[in-house]
């Protein structure tokens, strides 16, 4: 028996799970077919995390490759700002057969992204964040933001009953608010938002981050759509500077350098020729 194919696959694989943005870089070198077949073989967990890094050209083309089930396990695996711009890429049909093999919410929040241009606060938005009606009393908000924590931030939306935003308050105003009042009663009106179709820019310059830590996102009738989170708004900073993240610091160049030497490694794992051939059919 002939160790060399395990040891290779062994190498490729420690790569994937230790070294992801390396990892990234090299597969988007790959031949789509070459990649798709290690995403059909590998645990979906580390290939979530180099799938995520991967440019979104190369990465939906190595969606596309994939079975319908492996590709939508992997999707599921990774985070929604990852997942959006694949899935915004693929055949209409491939996309939606994609998103019918998500959980449900998962699936909502997925097509609510998908519809917008990338770079666009639509596209860039966490759709997730919670908004409730203006009717609502103090303690049927508490409750409501019991059962979905998750969905729960420092800043409470309120809209109307056609998701309108109305106003804002924070979650300090909500817990010290007599139970039956409405969020009407107690909302601040008029809170600062941007629209669906800002650039990165215009999201990075709006002047309502002097004041909050996320911005609500509305269409052009004003509707809530979902909202921009600052960890988003520091990551979209780092993309506009100079050089890109890291700015060509000393630092980085000594990055660069260790991922030269990692994907070295890989390539020989992987046997991998450079990137000048596309397309490859359903693999996994």
């Amino acid at each position: 028996m002939n160790p060399l194919p395990e040891l290779r696959e062994r190498l490729a694989f420690g790569a994937l799970e230790d070294h992801p943005d390396d990892a990234a870089g090299v597969l988007e070198r790959l031949p789509t077919a070459a990649a798709a077949e290690l995403f059909a073989s590998a645990e979906s967990e580390h290939l979530a995390r180099v799938l995520g890094r991967i440019d979104p050209a190369a990465g939906s083309a190595i969606v596309a490759a994939l079975s319908e089930d492996r590709a939508g396990s992997l999707l599921e695996a990774l985070s929604l700002e990852s997942a959006a711009p694949l899935i915004r890429r693929l055949d209409p049909v491939r996309a939606e057969a994609l998103l019918a093999r998500q959980p449900p919410r998962r699936g909502r929040a997925l097509r609510a992204l998908v519809r917008f241009r990338d770079g666009t606060a639509g596209a860039l938005m966490d759709p997730e964040v919670l908004a409730l009606p203006v009717d609502v009393a103090a303690d049927e908000a508490l409750q409501r933001l019991r059962e979905s924590p998750e969905r729960a931030r420092y800043n409470v939306y309120v809209v109307d009953r056609g998701q309108k935003l109305l106003g804002v308050l924070n979650l300090h105003e909500l817990l010290q608010a007599a139970p039956r009042a409405t969020l009407a009663s107690l909302m601040n009106r008029d809170p600062h938002r941007v629209l669906a179709d800002a650039d990165r820019r215009a999201i990075v310059q709006h002047p309502g981050w002097r004041e909050v830590t996320a911005l609500p996102v509305v269409d052009a009738a004003g509707n809530y759509l979902g909202a921009i989170r600052y960890r988003t708004l520091r990551r979209i900073e780092s993309e506009l500077a100079p050089g890109g993240p890291d700015g060509g610091s000393a630092a980085n160049a000594l990055g660069d350098l260790f991922a030269t030497a990692t994907a070295g490694m890989l390539e020989a794992a992987l046997g991998a020729p450079s990137r000048d051939a596309g397309g490859g059919s359903n693999v996994g």
